[in-house]
């Protein structure tokens, strides 16, 4: 083969090993994953628009600019206003909601909210107050929990994966169209690729699976029929259509947009749609011999004297309308083929030819299969190739019909299923309109004859939508077009098939916020949310059960990150929701803990990106918009006694409308080997530090202002929803590494595997003044301009190896402190889960700091089997007479890919059958994810951690 004259990048994607590939673990292999690597490669030249000096600092490692190159064009993180959402209805820039009105629109406008806006930031999204918002569509629709849940999980779904997918199913006998054949739910897996429909090019193309949703669904499915049509699809899933205005505009809306069409609703077929691409790698002649094969041909089993093999027979119909009776016998000719024929084989007007041994075997050879299996690359033709199949098939096989000299339609016939398959398959990508229909030959043997239809009709009508009620399956797929091609009961179609999101359950813990804001019902404010605390509680327990039980196989869903606030009474005074959550955390590590005996309930509401705001340090203005007071000068005294408040509650937190801009973050562990050993030293370059990070948050601030300045279109969402931005949200100071750093400072690399308790307390005290320091900064920089400043322990995915990867080339003995030195990485938390601290010892240290920090920090106590769930809510309890202020429980979570089973606990052997075939999942930095999806760093991190038996 012809050597390239540059080296492939896929090679490198392909390996699914390298921290540039694998820096996010919600990622999977497959040609959008690549496609965006390589984008992402692209674009890493225009980090060249930062300041010099930002550049020069990140480049060497000194600072961390997260989330480029896509942080260049849209910010971090946000918190959104549920109430603003349900005021406004859903606007986007391609349609229009009015408000709910309904509790399923309520779920519906929520997820379709989160997702959509996910686009306009890098970071995680955070709702509030779901539970409490949710009371008036569920108490006007009187819904039981049944119905509640159902609706909750339709929500959880849709939230749960990086695109739009959740409970925009299809019915359990519908079949998808990929490369390979005919699929169902039982036979796809993430990374497989599929055929697609892209609504604006009105192309076909392949794109691969990025999720899949299975789940047991009982309730109603809207079934859309009409001659040649009977789909049968979940409410919310999205239905591709045409205009009726203008066949040529492509729509693509929820089904319960079309019920409100009183017309028949025309829909593409496979016709409409262009499949463009390139010819498959094989040759026409061969094309044709399959053709030939699949309609006219079978296999022989011969036995000789001392052999037995199977040879190719080929049946030729003299009288048929296409026949040419030379065609095949040249065909076979040019191939290479030797052949006998038998003219009189019994059967009228047909000749048999049968290939020898050697040409049969040649056969198999050259259509690249296996004896008795049929050719797989039929599902990968181009039009041109498909559209030869057909013509030849159809001279063993089939007939055209005609109207008024003008071919009317094509008819394939088989008795043989898995050649009907292929036939619709090849039908679809020859550009045909495509319809199958069976007839039971043989009441004895069931023996059944398709007929394979092929028009040229671009579009159908859908005649009838009806309710009809189901219990069974559902299941969908997520793509980057967003549709699949489907086949149900031998009609084809084509139809539709998640972000990272964060909710806060306040439950009862902020009385003022409750007992003071309104629900709002179509639009309108009703009564106080408190009014609707039975409808809140049934939320919560939907949800809890709904993690409990985890996907169709019991993995663990990843988004949303449920927060609980831990002083909220139902907890401990309602014994279902006390059972349901502790048995789920339990289970499922689920949800996170915000501790509101320090932090205020009324002013604060959780986000899962390390981001926390005090609302306290926001001061309203009459125009009901977040800001901070502008004339410090008569506010100042007021205004500094706010901040220092702060410091007896570090918070992660983000009420309303409310984030970060973006996040630069501190490499500690170098400022202290650069200083080497000179305090003075440390301290001027860490004050020279944080000057580059003022630089980089406010040029950040200012670029953002630009471009929605000068691009309004662009960030039409933020400027309707989050018209404050970026007044209300905070540039970030983040740090990574501080255990590393406070040991690099006290010059003992084992100090956190060896030392004693007194040794840690001085790396407590060290890590203090780290923080303290941050924060002064920020706060003397947000009374000097008036704009959100905090400080924040950041998770750190890749870039803690990253930084840490460019320290130990520089500073060889930087080695020497990690865990492993082959495997370099920093922390992103305040004791190293690596260090053999006993949990008392681990919550002490997190206690005495996480409060000092303005911004997010969060403590994982990691558990390698599953806990009591009373033992947690007694360590709950004690917990929140600590001064933690964010945790979580996480167990460890054991998918058998073998045998299908789940287990809470750390295996690398499947307790049942043994199989080492196994996926641990567990917080990669926060958020629960197969290990095998992590960066190999954070891989290896993982076997690292110190994994607690009891509690």
């Amino acid at each position: 083969m012809e050597e390239y004259s540059v080296k492939d990048p896929i090679e490198k994607y392909c390996q699914w090993n390298s921290i540039d590939v694998n820096e996010n673990a919600n990622k999977y292999l497959g040609p959008s994953g690549y496609f965006s690597f390589l984008l992402e490669d692209y674009m890493k030249e225009l980090v060249n628009l930062l300041p010099k000096s930002v550049l020069k600092m990140h480049l060497n490692g000194y600072v961390y600019v997260h989330k480029l190159p896509y942080s260049l064009y849209i910010p971090y993180c946000t918190g959104h206003s549920i109430s603003r959402l349900l005021k406004l209805g859903l606007k986007t820039p391609t349609i229009s909601s009015k408000p709910a009105r309904h509790f399923d629109t309520f779920v519906d406008h929520l997820a379709n909210y989160l997702i959509t806006l996910q686009h306009y930031f890098t970071g995680a999204q955070a709702v509030s107050t779901v539970e409490w918002y949710a009371g008036p569509f569920i108490k006007r629709d009187g819904l039981t929990i049944r119905g509640i849940k159902q609706n909750v999980q339709r929500l959880l779904f849709n939230l749960n994966y990086p695109t739009r997918i959740g409970m925009q199913c299809l019915s359990q006998d519908t079949r998808i169209l990929t490369p390979t054949g005919w699929k169902s739910y039982k036979d796809l897996k993430i990374g497989d690729l599929i055929y697609t429909f892209n609504i604006k090019s009105k192309k076909i193309e392949i794109k691969p699976v990025k999720q899949i949703a299975i789940y047991h669904y009982k309730g109603k499915m809207y079934n859309l029929k009409s001659k040649n049509q009977d789909q049968l699809i979940s409410p919310n899933h999205r239905v591709v259509w045409l205009s009726i205005d203008n066949y040529e505009v492509v729509r693509f809306n929820p089904i319960e947009e079309l019920l409100k069409i009183n017309s028949p609703i025309p829909i593409p077929t496979p016709a409409y749609a262009d499949n463009s691409s390139e010819n498959y790698s094989i040759s026409d002649d061969v094309v044709k011999l399959v053709a030939w094969f699949l309609s006219q041909g079978s296999i022989e089993r011969v036995k000789q004297e001392n052999t037995e093999y199977e040879r190719i027979v080929l049946m030729q119909p003299s009288d048929h309308q296409l026949n040419d009776p030379s065609e095949i016998i040249e065909l076979l000719s040019k191939l290479g083929f030797k052949y006998s024929i038998d003219n009189n084989p019994g059967l009228r007007n047909v000749r048999k030819l049968r290939l020898d041994q050697e040409s049969s075997n040649k056969f198999f050879e050259l259509i690249k299969t296996k004896e008795g299996e049929l050719p797989v690359w039929l599902y990968r033709l181009s039009r041109r190739q498909a559209r030869l199949f057909i013509d030849t098939y159809i001279k063993g096989n089939g007939l055209i019909e005609f109207r008024r000299g003008r071919v009317r339609r094509r008819r394939l016939f088989t008795t043989k299923p898995e050649i009907k398959d292929i036939l619709t398959a090849i039908g679809i990508l020859a550009g045909f309109n495509v319809l199958i229909r069976e007839i039971v030959m043989d009441p004895s043997s069931k023996k059944k004859l398709y007929t394979i239809t092929l028009t040229e009709n671009k579009y159908e009508y859908i005649q009838e939508i009806s309710e009809v009620d189901y219990e069974g399956i559902i299941w969908s797929v997520n793509t980057d077009n967003e549709t699949v091609i489907a086949e149900r009961r031998g009609c084809v179609f084509i139809t539709g098939n998640t972000p990272f999101t964060n909710f806060t359950i306040v439950m009862n813990a902020p009385r003022k916020t409750i007992e003071t804001n309104r629900a709002i019902y179509s639009g309108e404010e009703v009564e106080t949310l408190v009014s609707y605390e039975n409808e809140a509680k049934m939320f919560l327990k939907a949800l809890s059960e709904l993690y409990f039980e985890g996907d169709s196989i019991g993995q663990p869903f990843t988004f949303p990150i449920p927060t609980i606030m831990t002083t909220a009474s139902w907890i401990w005074e309602d014994p279902e929701i006390h059972d349901i959550i502790f048995k789920t955390t339990a289970v499922r590590g689920s949800f996170y803990w915000l501790n509101t005996r320090i932090v205020d309930p009324d002013s604060s509401f959780a986000m899962c990106c390390r981001l926390a705001i005090n609302r306290n340090d926001l001061v309203y203005t009459s125009n009901n918009v977040y800001t901070l007071r502008k004339d410090f000068n008569e506010a100042r005294e007021e205004f500094t006694k706010i901040i220092e408040r702060q410091r007896f509650g570090g918070l992660w937190a983000v009420p309303d409308v409310t984030g970060s801009v973006n996040v630069t973050t501190i490499n500690l562990p170098r400022l202290v080997l650069e200083a080497r050993g000179c305090d003075d030293k440390f301290w001027e370059l860490y004050d020279n530090v944080l000057e580059i990070v003022r630089i980089s948050e406010e040029w950040f601030r200012e670029r953002y202002l630009m471009l929605m300045s000068r691009y309004p279109g662009m960030y039409s969402m933020i400027k309707w929803y989050l018209s404050e931005f970026p007044n209300t949200h905070f540039n970030t100071i983040g740090l990574i590494g501080l255990p590393e750093a406070a040991a690099i400072y006290l010059q003992n690399p084992v100090l956190w595997k060896e030392g004693s308790r007194r040794d840690w307390m001085r790396a407590v005290s060290i890590m203090d003044k780290m923080i303290e320091y941050a924060v002064w900064k920020a706060r003397e920089w947000m009374v000097e301009t008036g704009i959100p400043w905090n400080v924040e322990e950041v998770p750190g995915e890749s870039a803690a190896a990253k930084l840490a990867i460019i320290d130990s080339k520089i500073f060889p003995e930087l080695l020497s402190y990690f865990d492993n030195p082959d495997n370099p990485i920093y922390s992103s938390s305040i004791a190293p889960y690596y260090g053999s601290l006993d949990l008392s010892d681990r919550i002490e240290i997190e206690s005495m700091l996480q409060k000092k920090f303005t911004g997010g920090v969060m403590m994982h106590i990691f558990l390698d089997q599953e806990p009591d769930p009373e033992a947690l809510a007694k360590l709950t309890k004690k917990l929140v007479e600590t001064d933690l202020v964010y945790w979580s429980y996480t167990p460890a979570i054991t998918h058998c890919n073998t045998c299908g089973k789940t287990f809470t606990g750390l295996y690398t052997e499947c307790p049942v059958c043994k199989s080492n075939n196994v996926d641990v999942w567990s917080r990669i930095v926060g958020y629960y994810r197969p290990v095998r999806n992590w960066n190999p760093y954070r891989r290896r991190e993982f076997w690292s951690r110190k994994h607690y038996k009891s509690i």
